[in-house]
Order: structure tokens, then sequence, then C-alpha cells
């Protein structure tokens, strides 16, 4: 059975386990047994002002659980702490370990960074913040969402896993796991990675790679790259965004839809703003002509558009030949 005893507008000063020192402060304080474990409960404008730690919890109702340490918080639950502030429907506290659940709506803001999820749980020792069953954060130029997450305040890098959607300004990534650093803006993913341009080529990486996003630079290994007019693959890939430049080595493979050719290489840079491609090492060009294939080697080729024409130049040992020639 509870038993309850009531007081009002009450201000009281306790210890928790863990030598947390808290001043708790309510319209109504009332005391309380259950399960043999005392208790207070704070009804109205709750406030947890912590005195070692620039700490105060506030919600509408709580109980505090002084021996235990614990504390668990209903409606309109609002934590400050230096930069951070957390908002939720409710909050289960842990002063021994310093373990906080949020649960219900949560909205966690640090600096310039803000947590959207349902289930956080943050650890105010450590600065580590956990959230699952999905969760988005949003930064200044980024978008990301996921299930899971892990982000330590204070730190400099956020994990994310499972159906992990990253957008930014120029692209919209996809992966299955994505380590974020929030200091220099760099992405990496480490398993099968998706990037969709605003101008609809797409990226795909076996391997996932690692986006610069303060640079606009990446690097990707075993990728490919679609677009309307091309296929290309490669052992690596090497895109500087901010100059437009291109760069695939080992291994490299590319065909062109409309002339049906395909070529292949060793390296292949590709200019954009320019519309020059250039490919290097071995590069061979096939091209179907009627029932034939025509073969073109050259130490150099080069594929340009110029008013909407496209041009190929052949450099240096250039030999084209095919089975009836």
């Amino acid at each position: 059975m509870m038993a309850i005893f009531g007081c009002m507008a009450a201000v009281s000063q306790v210890y928790g386990q863990g030598k947390e020192k808290v001043a708790i402060k309510a319209d109504i304080l009332e005391n309380g047994r259950s399960d043999g474990k005392r208790f207070q409960k704070l009804i109205g404008s709750a406030v947890f002002k912590f005195q070692n730690t620039p700490r105060t919890i506030y919600c509408d109702s709580a109980y505090y659980f002084r021996r235990e340490g614990k504390m668990e918080c209903y409606g309109n639950v609002r934590v400050i702490e230096d930069t951070i502030t957390i908002t939720s429907d409710q909050l289960i506290y842990d002063s021994e370990n310093r373990q906080a659940l949020f649960r219900g709506d949560v909205v966690y803001n640090d600096s310039d960074i803000a947590l959207y999820t349902d289930n956080l749980d943050y650890n105010t020792l450590s600065g580590s913040a956990n959230y699952f069953e999905g969760g988005k954060i949003i930064d200044e130029e980024n978008t990301l969402t996921s299930e899971r997450g892990t982000y330590s305040t204070g730190g400099v890098y956020m994990y994310f896993e499972e159906s992990v959607v990253l957008e930014s300004p120029d692209y919209t990534l996809y992966s299955d796991n994505l380590t974020y650093n929030t200091v220099n803006k760099q992405a990496k993913t480490e398993s099968y990675t998706r990037i969709v341009r605003n101008d609809g080529s797409i990226l795909e990486s076996e391997d996932g790679g690692t986006y610069y996003t303060q640079r606009k630079k990446s690097t990707f290994e075993k990728g490919a790259i679609k677009t309307e007019k091309y296929f290309l693959t490669g052992d690596n890939f090497f895109f500087d965004n901010l100059y437009e430049v291109y760069t695939v080595t080992g291994d490299v493979y590319m065909q062109a839809y409309k002339d049906d050719i395909i070529i292949t290489g060793d390296e292949a840079k590709y200019w954009e703003n320019k519309k020059i491609r250039k490919v290097y090492g071995n590069p061979v060009m096939k091209k179907r002509v009627k029932e034939d294939t025509m073969y073109l080697r050259a130490d150099t080729l080069i594929f340009m558009t110029i008013d909407s024409m496209d041009y190929l130049l052949a450099y240096n040992k250039v030999r084209i030949y095919k089975t009836n020639m």
C-alpha cells in the first residue's frame, strides 16, 4: 500500500547517490512509501536544481526516490545543462550512474545541432547520447535520419546505423551505417552506399567512402556512376565537387548509351564544367558496327561535348581495327 503525506508549496534540499546534491521545488510536495521505498511526490511546476553541476530539470510532476537517487519526471520535461537543452514527455533519471532515459517527443539541442526522436538515453557523466527506433539530426546545412544513433556531446563523432539517410544541399546519401564528424563535417560509410545528386546522377559504392562536406571532396572504392548518358565503374573514385573534377582509377569501364560505345582503361578524368573526359593507361574503345566490332587503341582518348555535339580525339600510337579489316 502507498501512504501519502502532503504539504503545500514545498522546497527541500536532498542528497542523491554519487555525491549529487539536489534542491527540489514544486507547488505541492508530498511524502509517501511504495514497496518499502520512500519517495517524495512533486506536483505542479516541479524543479530539480543540481548543486554540483549546472543542471536543472523542470517538469509538471515527478517522483523522487532520495535513497536510491532516482527521479521520475512527467509532462513538459525540460533539462538544461550548459549549452544542452533536452525536452520530452517523460524522464527517468538515475543519479547513481548518471543515466537519463527520455521518452516521447524528445528534442535535444546542443549548440547548432538538434536531435528529434522518441527514445533517447543520455549519460550526464560521459556526455554520450543514444537514440533508437528512429531519429533525425539537423545542423546548419545537413539533415540525417536513421534507426539508431550515438552522439558524444563535447566530443567529435556521431555514429548511425540502419536506414541512414543524409540530405545535404547537393546530394542525398543512403547507407546502413555512417560516422559523422561534427567538427570537420566529414561523413564516412563502410558498407554499400548510394548517393543521388541534384543533377540526377547516381553513385553506388560496394565498400562505402568518405565525404568532406565543407571541402566538397569525396573518395569511394569499388564504385559506379550512372547518368542519363553513360555508366562508369572503377576501383577508386575521387571527386572534387568544388572544381567539378572527377577521377577514377583501376579497372575503368565506361559505357556511352547513345552511341553504344564501351571504353576501358586504367584511369579516367572528367571535367564536368568543360564537358571533357579523358581515359589513360591502355585505353580501348569498342563500338558495334553492323554485325562487327570496331576497336580503337591509343595512349589517350578524349571525349568532348561542344554545342551539344560529341567529339572523340585519340592521341599517340593510334590504332583502329576490326575483324573484317
